[in-house]
């Protein structure tokens, strides 16, 4: 089964799953004794997993832009990173402009 990793990590903590590999880029910190999928001999299987905060496109860019400070701000927080970390995932910041790429 491929699953996120928040979606399976207390599943796995409880004993219930047992994890092959995780698939992004280097291996979790939640899960550092689980290989990534490089690792296991599958080169080019890199997934990333993201989450981001939307609003309506006619939203003025100043709100945008608070959203966007506050959330940084949060991010550091121990226990947000505590949270994030327990679930395999860590906050990652970026700029609106950025996330428009996407």
């Amino acid at each position: 089964m491929i699953s996120a990793l928040q979606t399976v990590a207390p599943h796995v903590q409880s004993g219930k799953l047992r994890m092959l590999a995780v698939m992004s880029g280097q291996r979790s910190p939640a899960f550092p004794e689980v290989p990534t999928a490089k690792e296991q001999g599958l080169p080019e299987l890199e997934v990333e997993t993201w989450y981001g905060l939307f609003a309506p496109p006619a939203r003025r860019v100043e709100v945008v832009n608070r959203l966007n400070r506050d959330h940084h701000s949060l991010s550091p927080h121990p226990q947000i990173k505590d949270l994030l970390s327990k679930q395999g995932m860590a906050a990652a910041g970026g700029t609106p402009e950025r996330f428009a790429l996407w």
